[in-house]
């Protein structure tokens, strides 16, 4: 088990970001959450302590009794450090079990480079649209979701500390990411590919811009990816190196 510490800063980027697509939750000292009707995801409905707390199995009790009064159930993303094993014995006594890792890398190495005939900008206002249906497009393959997201992109938009992206090559949508600055971080979220573009160093490019705001911001660039998504590779070759990271704990989850 790790002893690489929680970065709280990191964490309340997170949460800064996705408090835009689910509502945020204060369960117990320490402790931040996220909850969604729409978005049944673990990311959406979650629970991170950023310090261990005093009593587990108090705390537990009383996000369990926050999350039941709206209807739903936590997950738990407790960091793999063995000051917090007190917490993860406390939450799995509750039945929940591993179900991934979420690790969070930092850039730490050389900024991804643009790639010729790939540009990436800021959205207009009236370009909510089109920077949803892309990211549907990259993450889905279709637009089932699309009157559930828009909103929530919308909201994010919004927001002045975020930065919604979108990659153009060949007067083609290419690709979407946003970038939510705060704390110190420049966070990157929902960075994707339209299938057709795939190859073309998009994403690439899309970095590079996050490593530029970060540069005139004197941030760090953070993301965070799920373990069993398999892309942790394809980051740490174009600069990150992982940070931390924090098991995934579910209803219905392994007994890993």
């Amino acid at each position: 088990m790790s002893n690489r510490p929680i970065e709280t800063g990191n964490e309340l980027n997170q949460f800064g970001f996705w408090s835009c697509w689910a509502q945020p939750l204060k369960p117990a000292k320490w402790a931040y959450g996220l909850f969604s009707e729409a978005f049944q995801e673990p990311l959406f409905n979650k629970v991170v302590f950023l310090r261990p707390p005093d009593d587990p199995e108090a705390s537990v009790g009383r996000v369990f009794e926050q999350f039941e009064r709206k209807g739903g159930g936590p997950s738990f993303f407790v960091t793999e450090d063995r000051a917090f094993l007190p917490l993860r014995s406390a939450v799995m006594a509750r039945g929940l079990r591993p179900a991934d890792k979420f690790v969070t890398l930092a850039l730490t190495g050389s900024a991804p480079s643009s790639h010729s005939g790939t540009s990436v900008r800021e959205i207009a206002n009236n370009e909510v649209e089109v920077w949803t249906r892309a990211y549907l497009e990259a993450f889905y393959g279709e637009q089932t979701l699309l009157g559930t997201v828009l909103p929530c992109v919308a909201k994010s938009q919004a927001r002045r500390s975020n930065r919604m992206l979108l990659a153009v090559r060949d007067r083609e949508v290419a690709g979407v990411t946003a970038l939510h600055v705060s704390h110190g971080y420049v966070g990157v979220y929902c960075l994707g590919t339209t299938p057709s573009m795939r190859g073309n160093g998009v994403a690439s490019s899309l970095l590079a811009e996050a490593r530029s705001v970060a540069l005139k911001e004197g941030a760090r660039v953070i993301l965070q990816v799920f373990a069993q998504d398999g892309v942790e590779s394809f980051y740490i070759q174009r600069g990150f190196s992982r940070a931390y990271s924090q098991d995934v704990l579910v209803r219905g989850g392994t007994d890993s």
